[in-house]
């Protein structure tokens, strides 16, 4: 980053690939940083799905796209600094769509009816064992309604003094339809003997619809 001062007057914005900008120190130029784009598996994984679903959604009847948008509509949503907004149907199709597809199901066609509710959570008396370095098994309190199932984020090992939530979480699986306990799934990777991990647990139901999740620590003990 250089600063500068320029003949022509202040300079905003993008040239070529240089960017010109201000800040406390002056005027300023830097180099066009062209944004990153890993393509990792999941990442793939995730935009397959919503490429299907975007030729679904235009295979919908008009009735089912309106339904789409009445159900958005009864279900706004909130942003990370609590100001609501409203999906458009093709979003909320493709929200709950994406959740439904990813864990294993077939999309649907119709939201619930209005008035279907959210399933209610695993309950805060959940375990978290390891049967291995790589391996969970989660006992809940409440399972998923029938057709819905269990799923799991983590964020890996964190230390006594760090607290992440579920926004930074990545997620480890779902269960099958219905589950019976306890519920085992393999983790992205293996931890090491006495490394702690967080993990969030949930609720799906057939619709993709999600319950509250819940945290819990777990610590790996080798045998």
């Amino acid at each position: 980053m250089a600063k500068f001062n320029p003949i022509l007057g202040p300079l905003r914005g993008v040239i070529g690939a240089s960017v010109f900008s201000h800040n406390k120190g002056g005027d300023y130029v830097r180099l066009r940083q062209a944004p990153t784009n890993p393509q990792s598996v999941r990442q793939m994984q995730v935009r397959n799905v919503l490429s299907t679903l975007a030729v679904a959604w235009s295979e919908l009847t008009d009735n089912q796209r309106t339904l789409w948008t009445e159900f958005a509509v009864e279900r706004p949503r909130t942003d990370s600094l609590g100001n609501s907004y409203t999906l458009t149907g093709l979003q909320m199709f493709c929200a709950m769509n994406c959740v439904v597809v990813d864990a294993g199901g077939t999309a649907i066609d119709e939201p619930p009816a209005i008035g279907v509710q959210n399933p209610s959570g695993p309950g805060s008396a959940m375990t978290v064992t390891y049967t291995d370095a790589d391996t969970i098994e989660v006992t809940p309190v409440v399972y998923p309604p029938t057709g819905g199932r269990l799923v799991v984020w983590w964020n890996g090992q964190v230390g006594p003094g760090q607290n992440p939530d579920s926004r930074q979480a990545k997620i480890v699986g779902y269960s099958a339809v219905s589950p019976v306990a306890p519920v085992s799934m393999d983790l992205p990777y293996s931890i090491q003997d006495g490394e702690t991990c967080k993990f969030w647990i949930g609720i799906i139901d057939s619709y993709g619809q999600k319950s509250e999740l819940l945290s819990i620590r777990s610590t790996y003990t080798a045998p």
